[in-house]
């Protein structure tokens, strides 16, 4: 797992713009009262925000449940807009007490504290300063408070779907998978495409993962940090599990856990001088390279690898792992020598060389950029490492 940058770690200018078109999305997607989720940007709110719901059976049905006197007697668009905030509030406030008290105090007819709703939609995960509120009886995504929660209050489906999810996901520049580090995950709309094109191409765009899954956390399904964008594969993978695995906006596993191999050592010498080594003659496996790491840690690391079905999955791409040792064999430091001279001032080091070679940028900060970064990087390690101690042939 990599770790990624999360929108407040952008220059200003860049965060203001993601925070200004996430917030517009919330208040087109929430029952909440535009004013107080735009609180500080008001000129933003649109009629759009301020159209009542859509009077279905089952929503009017819902509002019995919670309207002593139902239908109203005014039916203005304007009281229908205050009902459902108001619905929203009754929903919060019998499901979670705790929740309604800090996002309705000393407000009414709907109306919530702006800066408590902002700090829930900001909140920095794992959980924050507001992990602890407790929703009643939560056993999963068909029990009646996600169910209630989500359809109602915090409604994901709708800010999923949202016109501008696309262009959302497109600016959090993400592009592959932090969870795997081995897909891309592009983001395409048919504004990419070519004008000349007659016929709608698709668009694609990454899953977004809720960290703290919304089921249990209903509270957090909207929040911008809790959405990490991901592939299909470990969305898919992930779940409903709510296993304490690492955080990718704030870490990823770095330098204390590296990949590497276990080819025999009575093979080494063979594989450094050019013998391909198949696949079932040794594993790649994710080892833990620093000896003073934290428990804690340790245990999100161990419960990344078993949610994300690392082990697994990265044994296919032993291949990939051989002709990376094949090409340091045919690749000489002479050869190196040579590109260098030949290419002038292209490169500065032969690390450079060796990371063109294997086109691929190897530094640390740029994980994120190619799939199998990290991998790639690891592996590298290793047979440099190999080098220094055996040097079969220069």
């Amino acid at each position: 797992m990599i770790r990624i940058t999360p929108y407040y770690e952008f220059e200003r200018e860049k965060q203001e713009e993601i925070l200004d078109r996430y917030l517009r999305m919330v208040a087109d997607s929430v029952p909440f009262f535009p004013e107080d989720v735009l609180y500080d940007r008001n000129e933003k709110v649109t009629d759009r925000m301020r159209k009542p719901r859509k009077r279905t059976r089952k929503y009017e049905s819902k509002m019995k449940d919670y309207f002593t006197s139902w239908p109203p007697e005014e039916d203005s668009a304007d009281e229908e807009r205050k009902n459902d905030a108001v619905l929203a509030e009754k929903i919060i406030e019998k499901y979670s007490p705790d929740l309604h008290k800090k996002l309705y105090n000393g407000h009414s007819d709907g109306h919530v504290d702006h800066k408590m709703l902002r700090a829930l939609l900001t909140v920095c995960m794992p959980g924050g300063v507001l992990k602890d509120f407790v929703f009643k009886n939560v056993k999963g995504p068909r029990d009646p408070v996600s169910k209630d929660m989500l359809k109602y209050v915090f409604r994901y489906d709708a800010f999923s779907s949202h016109k501008d999810i696309y262009k959302l996901i497109d600016m959090l520049g993400v592009k592959i998978c932090p969870y795997c580090n081995r897909q891309f995950i592009t983001t395409f709309t048919s504004q990419d495409a070519d004008p000349k094109d007659k016929k709608p191409l698709p668009k694609t765009r990454p899953q977004l993962d809720h960290f703290k899954v919304k089921s249990k956390y209903p509270y957090l399904a909207l929040s911008i940090n809790n959405l990490i964008p991901s592939c299909g594969v470990c969305n898919h993978m992930k779940g409903e599990r709510d296993d304490e695995t690492l955080y990718p906006y704030s870490e990823g596993m770095g330098e204390k856990f590296k990949f590497k191999t276990d080819i025999p050592e009575q093979k080494i010498v063979e594989v450094l001088t050019g013998a391909r080594i198949a696949p079932e003659l040794f594993n790649i496996i994710l080892d833990c390279a620093d000896k003073q790491i934290d428990n804690a840690y340790q245990k999100r690391v161990e419960a990344s690898m078993k949610v994300f079905a690392l082990k697994g999955l990265y044994q296919s791409h032993k291949e990939y792992v051989s002709d990376m040792y094949f090409q340091r064999y045919i690749v000489t430091e002479k050869m190196v020598d040579s590109i260098m001279e030949q290419f002038g001032g292209m490169f500065h080091s032969r690390d450079e060389v060796r990371q063109a070679l294997l086109m691929m940028n190897t530094s640390a900060d740029a994980l994120g950029n190619r799939p199998l970064a990290k991998l790639t990087k690891d592996i590298k390690d290793e047979i440099d490492d190999y080098y220094s101690r055996i040097r079969p042939r220069e």
